[in-house]
């Protein structure tokens, strides 16, 4: 390939292209990318990690924490709907193993004695399996410098203190509006017995009495055997909640399959039951108008 090349005073004549000069390339500079942090600055951070981690436990200060954590997660968030229509709850693995498993022992034609049997054998294999399960996770999160934040969202999803303000100011709002027939529907949720033909009183005692109870249940009981025995203790604290509330029930079907985990529940809820009605004697101090000595 040839150029043209023309002088002054010199006839036209070709020569080479490579003979034209052409200006350089303009270069752009190049990025600067962040550099990713150094490997010594990840090992510091997780030395730093780990050491206020072994101070907090050792100083004893890691559980309570966890739980003062997990009790503000729980009033902020409770249980969102939307989380639990795609994850099974852990209440509700409970609940679907003690309902197969009532469904494969407990029946009728066995005679009283072994359907006692049966089920003291499913209550204490269905807690030892929850203890177990709770510490395998407990010890799966312990070499990590983030397992606490772990924990604290599986002890709040186990604590029930949202649920049960959300239920309770359900009944209270149409109750305090006048509107009874609300009022009773909005109690029936949270108590068994028959409401449609309880007045304004019955309405507000049902839902105090109910109060009292699942305060027991959902709060007092999981924070204080989570204090006492950590997450193997919360599991199965709920296990046998759940199982009570399933098969404890002195029905011709459960009274002699569910006499164990009702007895079990009975004793894990001697302390919490006790410490619930101090807590709310305590609490009625704060109240306008209230009785503490009356409650």
């Amino acid at each position: 390939m040839m150029a043209w090349s023309s002088d002054k005073g010199a006839l036209p004549q070709w020569r080479p292209i490579h003979h034209v000069r052409r200006p350089p390339p303009r270069r752009r500079p190049p990025r600067r990318r962040p550099s990713p942090p150094r490997r010594a600055e990840r090992v510091f951070v997780r030395y730093c990690a780990r050491m206020l981690d072994s101070a907090l436990s050792a100083a004893g200060l890691a559980l309570p924490l966890v739980l003062l954590g997990a009790l503000a997660l729980d009033a902020m968030v409770g249980d969102p709907p939307w989380l639990w229509r795609r994850l099974p709850h852990p209440v509700a693995l409970v609940g679907g193993l003690t309902g197969w498993l009532d469904g494969r022992l407990n029946r009728p034609q066995r005679g009283a004695r072994t359907r006692f049997a049966c089920g003291l054998v499913v209550a204490l294999l269905t807690v030892a399996l929850a203890w177990a399960v709770g510490q395998a996770i407990a010890g799966a999160l312990r070499p990590f410098a983030c397992g606490w934040a772990v924990e604290l969202a599986l002890v709040a999803v186990l604590l029930a203190q949202r649920s049960l303000f959300d239920h309770v100011a359900a009944v209270t709002r149409p109750l305090a509006g006048g509107d009874l027939v609300a009022a009773r529907a909005a109690v029936a949720r949270i108590v068994g017995r028959d409401s449609d033909r309880l007045d304004g009183h019955a309405v507000a005692r049902a839902a105090i009495e109910s109060t009292a109870e699942n305060f027991a249940d959902g709060v007092v009981a999981p924070v204080l055997w989570y204090l006492v025995l950590g997450l193997p203790g919360l599991f199965a604290l709920k296990t046998v909640n759940t199982m009570d509330s399933m098969i404890g029930h002195r029905t011709e079907r459960h009274a002699a399959f569910g006499a164990a985990a009702a007895r079990l529940d009975d004793a894990a809820m001697f302390v919490p039951a006790r410490l619930a009605a101090l807590l709310i004697v305590l609490a009625a101090l704060f109240v306008p108008g209230g009785r503490p000595w009356a409650a």
